[in-house]
């Protein structure tokens, strides 16, 4: 059962926006802040929150299984708390991604720059070591200040901004009628599944 605090929690708009912002904003930020570089290997699917997660990894190793994918929208959301899609995919690819939900599978995330390296799942582990065992090759001080000029260019650019600004936006859409509409459609339901299946036939009672 859920935390009777964390529900509480959440029971208000800015309890809403305070735990968002502790539990995946920060956490995140101290992961892409991290002054060594970072390696996100990913097997599967790699949804939502999780790729939240590898994207503000500094590099990310694929296996030949893995699939990425933010369907959010669909639940009347951003797209997660962080945007992070328009840097490694370019603008045109990051809409598409955002709006259809649609999975890229994990060459194509590769050939879209999301991804650095697709392997095949057994050697997924060797593979992230054997690259982190190449950068370790680079004095540490310069391998930081490597990864510190990259983002700050990315900065120079607004990618900070951009994340204040999307986490704004992505709370707006938590209390859209919409969105409380699918809560209380989920309530009557059961499952998020049975709503999107629902909504999809045109039958749903939420607009």
């Amino acid at each position: 059962d859920a935390d009777p605090a964390i529900v509480a929690e959440r029971a208000t708009a800015e309890g809403k926006f305070a735990q968002e912002k502790r539990m995946y904003v920060d956490r995140c930020v101290r992961i892409y802040e991290f002054p060594k570089p970072t390696i996100a290997a990913v097997q599967g699917r790699c949804i939502a929150a999780g790729l939240m997660l590898a994207l503000v990894c500094d590099l990310v190793v694929a296996a030949d299984d893995a699939s990425f994918a933010n369907p959010v929208a669909r639940m009347s959301g951003m797209g997660v708390e962080l945007l992070l899609e328009p840097w490694d995919l370019g603008i045109r690819k990051a809409k598409e991604f955002l709006w259809t939900g649609e999975p890229l599978g994990a060459a194509d995330a590769a050939a879209a720059g999301m991804v650095n390296r697709v392997v095949p799942r057994a050697e997924l582990a060797d593979a992230a070591r054997a690259l982190a065992e190449t950068i370790a090759l680079v004095p540490p001080v310069t391998a930081e200040r490597i990864k510190d000029s990259v983002n700050h260019t990315y900065e120079l650019m607004g990618k900070r901004q951009s994340w204040q600004y999307h986490f704004m936006a992505h709370h707006f859409t938590h209390n859209t009628a919409t969105a409380l509409g699918m809560l209380a459609d989920r309530q009557g339901m059961g499952s998020m599944r049975e709503v999107f299946e629902a909504r999809d036939r045109g039958d749903a009672p939420a607009s």
